[in-house]
């Protein structure tokens, strides 16, 4: 139980959650301060989830979804940054789909399409099917 909390020393680095990018702008309340189901504010320390999902919303809808022992997430520092929500770190050589020939010319748009399923609208970076024939006829 802690008693005092001097919230200017204390060292996020240490919690196991380093505030990176734009964490780091966010104000200690944003995170730790919500509401109980009888509408009283109260304060949350360790039980956060870090899990990018527990605050931010999955726009890819669950695209990149890996099973955990608390549940289902996605591994959102695969591809994006903190700094950022831009994708600087994704690699297609590191997939199994390396662009290559004409497929390394083409924009991103080209393959992945924005579909919509359950009547959620996204874009579809997960492709389903790899063979030639499923973009090109004969």
């Amino acid at each position: 139980m802690i008693i005092n909390f001097y919230p200017d020393k204390f060292d996020h680095n240490k919690a196991g959650f380093k505030l990176e990018g734009k964490h780091a702008s966010v104000s200690c309340g944003t995170c730790h301060y919500t509401k109980n189901a009888a509408g009283v504010e109260v304060s949350v320390f360790r039980s956060l989830n870090p899990h990018c999902e527990t605050c931010h919303r999955d726009i890819h809808f669950g695209q990149f979804a890996l099973e955990t022992k608390t549940g289902k997430f996605s591994e959102c520092q695969s591809c994006h940054t903190f700094d950022n929500w831009s994708p600087t770190r994704f690699d297609h050589q590191n997939i199994g789909f390396p662009l290559t020939g004409a497929h390394a010319k083409l924009a991103c748009i080209e393959c992945h399409k924005e579909v919509t399923i359950s009547g959620n609208t996204f874009i579809q970076y997960k492709i389903k099917d790899f063979k030639c024939a499923a973009c090109h006829s004969s």
